[in-house]
């Protein structure tokens, strides 16, 4: 029987480094409060929108020199556990950037 077998598979530690990589991206340019907006408002829609990344991801690879990227990004649009901890990381780095 045919078997299809992903060109990439996410493990949960590079999830976890992309999630801590564009939370930091939100933070240094302190687009905090937009970015958990957005986030928390498009959950309903996490499924399609990792589908559009997914389908865009041949044309934005031409902008960059790893396209493995756009695949672990529409992993973690995907799956709500990551997305939720991806809010939680941004939400972590604006306290600390309170307190200080």
């Amino acid at each position: 029987m045919w078997r299809w077998d992903p060109v990439h598979v996410t493990t949960p530690e590079a999830a976890e480094q992309l999630i801590e990589r564009m939370a930091n991206a939100v933070h240094r340019y302190g687009l905090e409060v937009p970015a958990v907006f957005l986030l928390e408002a498009s959950k309903p829609l996490s499924f399609a929108a990792s589908s559009l990344v997914h389908m865009l991801t041949p044309i934005l690879g031409i902008y960059t020199d790893s396209d493995h990227i756009f695949y672990e990004f529409a992993e973690v649009l995907s799956d709500r556990s990551l997305l939720e901890k991806f809010i939680c990381r941004i939400e972590e780095l604006a306290k600390e950037a309170d307190a200080r």
